[in-house]
C-alpha cells in the first residue's frame, strides 16, 4: 500500500513558487556555506581519485603476476606483487591522510560559521527569539551546523571514492572482456529500477512533511 502524506493541521505543504524559491535559496545557501571551503575539498577530492587508482592497479598486477607465473616468470611474478602491497599500503594512506585533512578543515570551519551565527544572533531583535521555540534556535545554532560535517568531512571524497573504484574497475573489465562487463552492469541498472520503484512517486513531498513534524517533536521536546 502507498504511504501518503496527509496533511495535518499547521502544517502546509508548499506551493510550487515556494518550491522553486526554496530550492533557489538552498543553492545561495551551500554556496556560502560550502563556497570557503570548495578549493580544498577539490584538491582533496584529486587526492582520492589518486588512491582510488592506487585500490584498483593492485588487483590488475595480481592478475598479471599470475599470467608471469604461468610463463614461469617467477621473478617478474614477485617483483608485481611487491609493487601491488605497496600501492594497498600507499592508498590507505592517501585516503586516511586525506580524511583527516577534511576533518581538519571541517573542524575549522564549522568553528567559523558558529561565530558568524552567534554574530547574527546577538544583533536580532528580541522579537525574533518569542517568536520562535527554543528548538528551533537550538536546531539553527547546533543541528543545522553539525550536519555540515558530513558535508564537508565526508560528502565529497566518499562519492569520489565510490564512483571512482567501480568506474576504474568497469574500465579494466572491458579492456579485458566486454561480455563479462556487460553482464556485471545487468546488477546495477535492476538496482536502480526497483529503487526508483521502492521511493515511488511524491517522495521529496513526504519526506518535507516528515522533516516538518520531526521540527515540531523536536521543538516540543525541548520546550518541555
Amino acid at each position: 500500500m502507498a504511504i501518503e502524506a496527509v496533511q495535518q493541521p499547521g502544517i502546509d505543504t508548499p506551493t510550487k513558487e515556494q518550491k522553486r524559491e526554496r530550492q533557489r535559496v538552498e543553492r545561495e545557501a551551500s554556496r556560502f556555506v560550502l563556497g570557503p571551503v570548495s578549493a580544498r575539498l577539490a584538491v582533496a577530492s584529486i587526492v582520492v581519485l589518486i588512491a582510488s587508482a592506487a585500490a584498483v592497479a593492485p588487483f590488475v598486477l595480481i592478475v598479471e603476476a599470475s599470467r608471469a607465473l604461468l610463463a614461469d616468470d617467477g621473478e617478474l611474478a614477485w617483483r608485481l606483487i611487491v609493487i601491488a602491497l605497496a600501492l594497498l599500503g600507499a592508498r590507505g594512506l592517501l585516503y586516511s591522510g586525506t580524511l583527516l585533512w577534511t576533518h581538519l578543515i571541517d573542524s575549522s570551519h564549522q568553528l567559523t560559521l558558529r561565530r558568524l551565527l552567534a554574530a547574527k544572533l546577538a544583533r536580532v531583535p528580541l522579537g525574533w527569539f518569542t517568536e520562535r521555540s527554543a528548538g528551533e534556535v537550538k536546531k539553527l545554532l547546533q543541528d543545522d551546523i553539525d550536519a555540515v560535517h558530513y558535508l564537508v568531512a565526508h560528502a565529497r571524497v566518499e562519492f569520489v571514492s565510490a564512483v571512482a573504484v567501480p568506474a576504474l574497475t568497469f574500465v579494466y573489465l572491458f579492456v579485458v572482456d566486454w561480455r563479462l562487463a556487460l553482464v556485471l552492469l545487468a546488477p546495477l541498472f535492476g538496482y536502480g529500477i526497483a529503487l526508483s520503484v521502492m521511493m515511488g512517486r511524491g517522495y521529496r513531498e513526504k519526506m518535507d512533511v516528515y522533516y516538518r513534524w520531526e521540527k515540531r517533536t523536536e521543538a516540543a521536546t525541548v520546550e518541555f
